[in-house]
């Protein structure tokens, strides 16, 4: 059960109806992307229906917002998406309505609720794209790592010629194999020289625990 409170900013028809699209809120998983669809009836109602797909996207971590709102004669549809997989504009515009990538609005006279929370997921079944995967953005091969004992004046050093903003530290094992300890960040390197520390080893100053990322994740 969703118990998330709308700001106290909205007006009160605003706050009303934002508790109802509360209440009816779908999450939909879509191509690795999370859709939340929330409909409601709400006859005569006059105030801004944008305002509220601005307010559900700051409740729900969520890819995308869908607000559809039927008011009687027409339904409005307010939309905002977090993700470059999910763009809301070219579903509002198949809608008839209009807006770009991360928030679009649309305005169907004449249209259902039913029938048009189908058709957003239709056009979304094929509009939505999957996430980049941390495989596809990596860099490849084996990474720049750096030993415990080395110094962090040294590590500074490799991450101004690499390039990178942090380095793994790695313990060579009597096995011969590895143990990750931490990751020594290029900002904590710098400001450990500022304080003249250079010579103090990584593992005095890295960041310590083996926290690792697999390459499907978004």
């Amino acid at each position: 059960v969703q118990t998330c409170a709308l700001p106290i900013s909205l007006s009160p028809a605003q706050q009303a109806l934002g508790e109802e699209l509360i209440a009816n809120a779908e999450h939909i998983q879509m191509a690795g992307q999370t859709l939340v669809v929330a409909a409601a009836s709400a006859p005569g109602f006059q105030d801004e229906v944008s305002a509220l797909a601005h307010k559900l996207s700051d409740i729900y971590e969520a890819d995308a917002v869908f607000v559809i709102v039927d008011l009687g004669d027409r339904v409005q549809m307010a939309a905002r998406s977090r993700s470059d997989g999910v763009d809301v504009g070219a579903i509002a515009a198949a809608l008839g309505g209009g807006g770009h990538s991360r928030a679009a609005a649309a305005l169907i006279r004449g249209g259902k609720l039913p029938d048009v929370r189908a058709q957003i997921l239709a056009m979304a079944g094929v509009a939505v794209r999957p996430p980049l995967t941390v495989g596809q953005m990596m860099s490849r091969g084996r990474p720049q790592t750096l030993p415990p004992d080395l110094p962090v004046g040294e590590a500074a050093k490799r991450m101004r010629r690499y390039g990178h903003e942090g380095f793994p530290v790695l313990r060579i094992l009597p096995d011969g194999g590895e143990e990750l300890l931490g990751i020594l960040l290029r900002r904590d390197a710098d400001r450990a020289i500022d304080h003249g520390l250079e010579r103090r080893p990584v593992a005095m100053l890295m960041r310590a625990g083996a926290v690792t990322i697999g390459p499907d994740a978004p």
